[in-house]
Protein backbone atom coordinates (compact mmCIF):
# COMPACT_ATOMS: atom_id res chain seq x y z
CA UNK A 1 0.00 0.00 0.00
CA UNK A 2 1.41 3.33 -1.25
CA UNK A 3 0.28 5.76 1.09
CA UNK A 4 2.09 8.98 2.10
CA UNK A 5 2.21 9.70 5.41
CA UNK A 6 1.29 13.10 6.29
CA UNK A 7 1.25 15.12 9.52
CA UNK A 8 -2.20 15.88 11.00
CA UNK A 9 -2.08 19.32 10.84
CA UNK A 10 -1.18 19.62 7.42
CA UNK A 11 -4.15 16.94 6.56
CA UNK A 12 -6.42 19.02 8.82
CA UNK A 13 -5.82 22.32 6.61
CA UNK A 14 -5.99 20.05 3.07
CA UNK A 15 -9.40 18.08 4.35
CA UNK A 16 -12.34 18.84 5.46
CA UNK A 17 -12.60 15.79 8.00
CA UNK A 18 -13.02 17.94 10.89
CA UNK A 19 -16.85 18.82 9.52
CA UNK A 20 -16.79 15.05 8.16
CA UNK A 21 -15.92 13.06 10.62
CA UNK A 22 -18.26 12.86 13.82
CA UNK A 23 -19.40 16.64 13.21
CA UNK A 24 -16.54 17.78 15.95
CA UNK A 25 -13.95 20.38 15.32
CA UNK A 26 -11.88 19.24 18.07
CA UNK A 27 -11.26 16.40 17.12
CA UNK A 28 -7.97 15.85 16.51
CA UNK A 29 -6.75 18.81 18.40
CA UNK A 30 -4.60 16.68 21.07
CA UNK A 31 -2.89 15.08 18.64
CA UNK A 32 -2.27 17.90 16.60
CA UNK A 33 1.59 18.52 17.06
CA UNK A 34 2.47 14.43 16.90
CA UNK A 35 -0.07 12.60 14.62
CA UNK A 36 -0.30 11.69 11.36
CA UNK A 37 -2.43 10.18 8.52
CA UNK A 38 -1.89 7.88 5.25
CA UNK A 39 -3.14 9.67 2.41
CA UNK A 40 -3.50 8.50 -1.09
CA UNK A 41 -4.33 10.80 -3.34
CA UNK A 42 -7.08 9.70 -6.27
CA UNK A 43 -7.74 5.74 -7.00
CA UNK A 44 -6.48 3.14 -4.90
CA UNK A 45 -6.16 -0.94 -5.24
CA UNK A 46 -5.11 -2.89 -2.70
CA UNK A 47 -5.17 -6.93 -2.81
CA UNK A 48 -4.77 -7.90 0.74
CA UNK A 49 -6.98 -7.33 3.78
CA UNK A 50 -7.31 -3.46 5.64
CA UNK A 51 -6.86 -3.62 9.07
CA UNK A 52 -8.32 -0.44 10.82
CA UNK A 53 -7.54 -1.72 14.11
CA UNK A 54 -5.15 0.65 16.17
CA UNK A 55 -3.43 -1.63 17.95
CA UNK A 56 -1.95 -3.08 14.63
CA UNK A 57 -1.03 0.50 13.85
CA UNK A 58 2.36 2.89 14.60
CA UNK A 59 1.54 4.70 17.63
CA UNK A 60 1.55 7.86 15.61
CA UNK A 61 -1.34 7.35 13.28
CA UNK A 62 -4.51 8.98 13.39
CA UNK A 63 -6.44 7.22 10.30
CA UNK A 64 -6.48 6.62 7.14
CA UNK A 65 -7.41 8.94 4.15
CA UNK A 66 -8.21 8.50 0.62
CA UNK A 67 -9.33 10.60 -2.17
CA UNK A 68 -10.79 8.85 -5.06
CA UNK A 69 -12.54 5.04 -5.00
CA UNK A 70 -10.84 2.15 -3.27
CA UNK A 71 -11.12 -1.31 -4.25
CA UNK A 72 -9.71 -4.09 -1.89
CA UNK A 73 -9.63 -7.90 -2.84
CA UNK A 74 -10.07 -8.63 1.05
CA UNK A 75 -11.80 -7.48 4.06
CA UNK A 76 -12.09 -4.04 5.49
CA UNK A 77 -11.59 -4.60 9.14
CA UNK A 78 -11.79 -2.87 12.31
CA UNK A 79 -12.82 -5.55 15.25
CA UNK A 80 -11.87 -3.03 18.03
CA UNK A 81 -14.66 -1.21 19.84
CA UNK A 82 -13.52 1.87 21.84
CA UNK A 83 -10.57 2.45 19.32
CA UNK A 84 -9.89 2.28 15.50
CA UNK A 85 -8.30 4.36 12.52
CA UNK A 86 -10.41 7.61 11.55
CA UNK A 87 -11.25 6.20 7.80
CA UNK A 88 -11.98 8.77 5.13
CA UNK A 89 -12.88 7.92 1.82
CA UNK A 90 -13.99 10.42 -0.41
CA UNK A 91 -15.09 8.38 -3.49
CA UNK A 92 -16.41 4.55 -3.19
CA UNK A 93 -15.22 1.59 -1.84
CA UNK A 94 -15.72 -1.92 -3.22
CA UNK A 95 -14.52 -4.62 -1.07
CA UNK A 96 -15.11 -8.54 0.23
CA UNK A 97 -16.19 -7.95 3.45
CA UNK A 98 -16.90 -4.84 5.88
CA UNK A 99 -16.25 -4.69 9.25
CA UNK A 100 -16.19 -1.47 11.44
CA UNK A 101 -16.28 -1.52 15.37
CA UNK A 102 -15.25 1.74 16.64
CA UNK A 103 -13.29 3.46 13.47
CA UNK A 104 -14.92 6.69 12.45
CA UNK A 105 -16.23 5.45 8.73
CA UNK A 106 -16.51 8.40 6.11
CA UNK A 107 -17.46 7.25 2.81
CA UNK A 108 -18.55 10.24 0.21
CA UNK A 109 -19.91 7.40 -2.41
CA UNK A 110 -21.10 3.95 -2.40
CA UNK A 111 -20.20 0.79 -0.33
CA UNK A 112 -20.22 -2.23 -1.86
CA UNK A 113 -19.17 -5.68 -0.01
CA UNK A 114 -19.60 -8.45 -2.24
CA UNK A 115 -20.87 -10.40 0.73
CA UNK A 116 -21.03 -8.89 4.32
CA UNK A 117 -21.18 -5.64 5.76
CA UNK A 118 -21.00 -5.29 10.00
CA UNK A 119 -21.09 -2.78 12.01
CA UNK A 120 -21.21 -3.88 15.88
CA UNK A 121 -20.63 -0.76 18.40
CA UNK A 122 -23.17 1.08 20.44
CA UNK A 123 -20.64 4.96 20.20
CA UNK A 124 -19.65 4.18 16.41
CA UNK A 125 -19.59 6.91 13.88
CA UNK A 126 -20.68 6.23 10.20
CA UNK A 127 -21.55 8.27 7.26
CA UNK A 128 -22.29 6.91 4.21
CA UNK A 129 -23.55 9.47 1.09
CA UNK A 130 -23.88 6.87 -1.03
CA UNK A 131 -25.55 3.36 -2.22
CA UNK A 132 -25.09 0.28 0.76
CA UNK A 133 -25.04 -3.07 -1.24
CA UNK A 134 -24.04 -6.38 -0.42
CA UNK A 135 -25.65 -9.75 -0.10
CA UNK A 136 -25.61 -10.01 4.01
CA UNK A 137 -25.92 -6.44 6.53
CA UNK A 138 -26.37 -6.61 10.05
CA UNK A 139 -26.20 -3.62 12.15
CA UNK A 140 -25.80 -4.75 16.06
CA UNK A 141 -26.67 -2.32 18.22
CA UNK A 142 -25.00 0.24 15.80
CA UNK A 143 -26.27 3.74 15.35
CA UNK A 144 -26.33 3.65 11.70
CA UNK A 145 -29.73 3.53 9.47
CA UNK A 146 -28.72 3.32 5.34
CA UNK A 147 -30.32 6.05 3.58
CA UNK A 148 -30.11 3.79 0.70
CA UNK A 149 -29.41 0.03 0.13
CA UNK A 150 -29.46 -3.23 -1.84
CA UNK A 151 -29.13 -5.65 0.54
CA UNK A 152 -30.35 -8.85 -1.40
CA UNK A 153 -29.81 -11.78 0.96
CA UNK A 154 -30.12 -10.93 4.63
CA UNK A 155 -30.71 -7.42 6.79
CA UNK A 156 -30.91 -7.14 9.86
CA UNK A 157 -30.61 -3.61 12.16
CA UNK A 158 -31.71 -3.38 15.89
CA UNK A 159 -31.52 0.21 15.14
CA UNK A 160 -34.05 0.48 12.20
CA UNK A 161 -37.89 0.09 13.16
CA UNK A 162 -38.01 -1.99 9.43
CA UNK A 163 -36.19 -4.17 10.03
CA UNK A 164 -37.55 -7.39 9.16
CA UNK A 165 -38.21 -8.78 12.28
CA UNK A 166 -37.89 -12.80 11.75
CA UNK A 167 -34.43 -11.82 10.87
CA UNK A 168 -33.53 -10.86 14.67
CA UNK A 169 -31.78 -12.34 17.00
CA UNK A 170 -34.24 -14.31 19.36
CA UNK A 171 -33.72 -16.27 22.60
CA UNK A 172 -33.50 -20.02 22.86
CA UNK A 173 -35.11 -22.05 25.67
CA UNK A 174 -32.03 -20.73 27.77
CA UNK A 175 -32.64 -17.62 27.13
CA UNK A 176 -29.40 -16.62 25.32
CA UNK A 177 -29.29 -14.71 22.24
CA UNK A 178 -28.97 -16.41 18.81
CA UNK A 179 -28.94 -15.38 15.14
CA UNK A 180 -31.42 -15.76 13.14
CA UNK A 181 -32.03 -19.43 11.14
CA UNK A 182 -32.57 -17.26 7.86
CA UNK A 183 -28.53 -16.38 8.71
CA UNK A 184 -27.53 -19.63 9.28
CA UNK A 185 -28.96 -20.69 6.19
CA UNK A 186 -26.72 -18.42 4.51
CA UNK A 187 -23.39 -19.07 6.55
CA UNK A 188 -20.33 -21.51 5.69
CA UNK A 189 -20.77 -21.74 9.88
CA UNK A 190 -22.88 -24.16 11.28
CA UNK A 191 -21.21 -23.67 14.38
CA UNK A 192 -22.12 -20.27 14.20
CA UNK A 193 -24.45 -19.14 17.27
CA UNK A 194 -23.93 -15.33 17.89
CA UNK A 195 -23.24 -12.36 15.55
CA UNK A 196 -19.25 -12.57 17.79
CA UNK A 197 -18.78 -15.62 16.10
CA UNK A 198 -19.38 -14.00 12.85
CA UNK A 199 -17.08 -11.19 14.10
CA UNK A 200 -14.27 -13.44 14.78
CA UNK A 201 -14.20 -15.14 11.45
CA UNK A 202 -13.87 -11.77 9.22
CA UNK A 203 -11.70 -10.89 12.41
CA UNK A 204 -9.14 -13.58 10.48
CA UNK A 205 -9.68 -12.65 6.86
CA UNK A 206 -12.33 -15.34 6.29
CA UNK A 207 -14.94 -15.71 4.17
CA UNK A 208 -18.23 -16.67 5.81
CA UNK A 209 -21.13 -17.35 3.30
CA UNK A 210 -21.99 -20.32 1.15
CA UNK A 211 -21.82 -19.48 -2.48
CA UNK A 212 -24.25 -18.17 -4.45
Amino acid sequence: MNFKKVPLAEVLEKYPIRDHLFGDSTLFDERIDTGFFYVNEGDMLIEDHVDLNIVNAPGDIQGIIITGNLVVFGNILNHELDFGLAFYVMGNITCDNFLIGGAATYIGGNLSAREVILLHYSAGWMQINGLISSRVMIVDDYPFIPKEMNITQFYDNSRDENSPKENACFRDESGNYRISNNLKALLNMPDALIYEDIIDELSQGSSVLLPL
